[in-house]
């Protein structure tokens, strides 16, 4: 997965939820090393960067 689809997978979790008319998120998340997530980039990161709703992270 490049930081292509892991935007892809992020914008489609945050637009299910708007359509659904959610208040808050629940992700489950998870790292892998720093120069992985570098070069990979991770759905959890991006949904840090790009959900204006409220997330509930568990590692």
């Amino acid at each position: 997965m490049d930081n292509t689809d892991s935007g892809n997978v992020a914008n489609a979790l945050i637009s299910e939820a708007e359509k659904c008319g959610a208040d808050t998120i629940v992700l489950g998340a998870y790292s892998h090393s720093r120069f992985k997530e570098m070069i990979l980039g991770g759905v959890t990161q991006d949904m840090l960067a790009k959900c204006s709703l409220p997330l509930w992270i568990m590692h």
